[in-house]
């Protein structure tokens, strides 16, 4: 993003911004309809459902309805100020205007609390930004002087119309839908401590603190929590057993900071809050220098927008997604090229840069287009990967295990290190009583991914082969992991039977019936 410093190349920006605006309003759209029950599949096929939708069911593209809220809270801010920015073009302010109210509406219906929070902290800095603005900025051609106080106050009653107007429609929502289908009534409802979300929270943070105090300097390693976690909330849990209730399979804490300080230790943490302090240094730079209107107004939204993201990752983890992280680095990106731009325009843009010989440019080019096709080469066996991986999810679900297992070593061979596709190959071997090549691949899946029922899956193999003792070993751990599985409990209890061992397997019976839901 450097390279948009340039006067020239200024222009891309303004480009960018007004396309990422266009696609977050399509994304909001496809998300509404999904709440009105209009769910697509396998492209232009729509299905309407007989049912109300429920949270997970608005989600747009993401997948994810917190990915979806990340990525809308964090462009909202900008087409906000694009909105007011190009308020006395009527064209513009109804283009801005529709995609706002769009993107705001489905922020609100899509049930993330942090997505809430974010939006509304974010739009109480840009009114901050807004009116603390300094009138010194230049006016490009055509652009009327700024007054902060008097367009304070008009942009923030057109603000209030649009806010009220997505109030209305959710009201109007609210008539025609029971209590326990109202998208905000039923998450507000779960703002209480007892609840099971807080609960399950705290449980993750509590075990993700221990994780750093082990490895405080420079964690455990990068994108390796999820191989982690378990047995840090296995630990936490033997010690507050008042938690199992609440206890899940995560593969973040639900907090970026915290995800980072464990994979990266203080040091990655320390840095990571670095780089945005120098961000929003620049941005606020920005704001009290002689910018032009327009940069100044593109810098109030991008940081607002950067807070957002901020905010929710307080409770989610927007960087892990793809879409919201490069939403990130381009935020910050462009704020830097504002900054660039205004430089070598205070330098009047004179020395120039001598030219680079002929032959190094082409040994850069052809570098570079090598590099890029390595790169989309290795970027594409995990795609192709995963389109197997649901093949062959298919093929288990009718039972045809020779079929999966052809097809799960095929997507194995694209990515060794996708661990549904060794889990794949266990439960198919399994039902085929290959129960050796069922253990290697059990094995293989929990050194990618150390899920419960693995070794739960385990020790029923050793149960069957008569190798008693390392049943027991890989049920304990399982309850270990996961100790309200009460089918672990019974296993147990039936090994310790088999083995002779009456009493133990009364004992262990009984503590594992208080986890049967009769």
């Amino acid at each position: 993003m450097y390279l948009l410093g340039s006067e020239e190349r200024a222009a891309f920006i303004e480009k960018a911004i007004n396309f990422l605006i266009i696609v977050c309003a399509i994304s909001a759209l496809l998300g509404i309809l999904q709440f009105f029950g209009l769910n697509y599949e396998h492209g232009i096929r729509w299905e309407i459902p007989k049912r109300l939708p429920d949270k997970t069911d608005i989600y747009s593209t993401f997948g994810n309805p917190n990915f979806m809220s990340t990525f809308l809270t964090a462009v909202f801010p900008l087409a906000l100020i694009n909105l007011w920015h190009n308020f006395n073009n009527i064209r513009k302010r109804h283009r801005y205007g529709l995609a706002t109210t769009i993107i705001l509406l489905c922020i609100l219906i899509s049930r993330t609390k942090a997505a809430w929070g974010g939006a509304i902290i974010s739009i109480i800095l840009l009114f901050i930004f807004v009116a603390n603005m300094r009138n010194r900025g230049k006016t490009s051609r055509g652009e009327r002087p700024f007054a902060p106080t008097l367009s304070f106050k008009k942009y923030f009653k057109v603000s209030m119309i649009i806010l009220l107007a997505v109030i209305a429609i959710v009201t109007g929502i609210s008539l025609i839908l029971p209590i326990e289908s109202n998208p905000i009534l039923a998450e507000l409802s779960t703002l209480k401590p007892s609840h099971l979300t807080f609960k399950g929270r705290e449980l993750m943070w509590q075990s993700t603190f221990n994780m750093i105090k082990e490895h405080p300097i420079i964690g455990i390693g990068i994108n390796t929590f999820r191989l982690n976690y378990q047995n840090y909330q296995g630990e936490f849990l033997s010690r507050h057993p008042e938690y199992i209730s609440f206890l899940g399979s995560a593969e973040s804490p639900h907090n970026q900071y915290l995800e980072t300080a464990a994979e990266q230790g203080i040091i990655g943490l320390l840095l990571f809050l670095w780089i945005n302090i120098i961000f929003f240094r620049k941005g606020i730079n920005i704001l009290r220098s002689k910018y032009q209107l327009k940069e100044k107004m593109l810098a109030i939204g991008i940081m607002s927008g950067t807070a957002a993201i901020l905010i929710h990752a307080f409770f989610e983890f927007p960087l892990n997604l793809v879409p919201n992280a490069m939403l990130y680095w381009m935020y910050l990106g462009f704020v830097m090229a504002i900054q660039i731009k205004q430089e070598d325009r205070r330098q009047n843009s004179e020395v120039r840069m001598s030219p680079i010989p002929v032959w190094l440019s082409y040994f850069i080019i052809i570098v570079s287009i090598v590099g890029s096709l390595i790169f989309i080469g290795m970027s594409l066996r995990p795609v192709i990967a995963s389109k197997i991986h649901k093949d062959t999810w298919y093929l288990m679900r009718d039972e045809k295990w020779k079929e999966a297992i052809k097809s799960a070593k095929r997507g194995g061979s694209m990515d060794p290190l996708n661990d549904e596709l060794h889990l794949f190959l266990g439960v198919a071997n399994y039902h085929l009583t290959n129960y050796s090549e069922s253990l290697k691949e059990y094995t293989k899946a929990y050194e990618l991914y150390p899920d419960y029922m693995i070794p739960y899956n385990i020790g029923l193999i050793h149960k069957k082969m008569g190798n008693l003792t390392l049943a027991e070993e890989y049920f304990k751990k399982t309850i270990f992991l996961r100790p309200n599985l009460p089918e672990a409990y019974t296993q147990l209890s039936q090994v310790y039977k088999e083995m002779g061992k009456i009493n133990e397997s009364i004992e262990v019976l009984n503590k594992g019936a208080k986890y049967y839901k009769f």
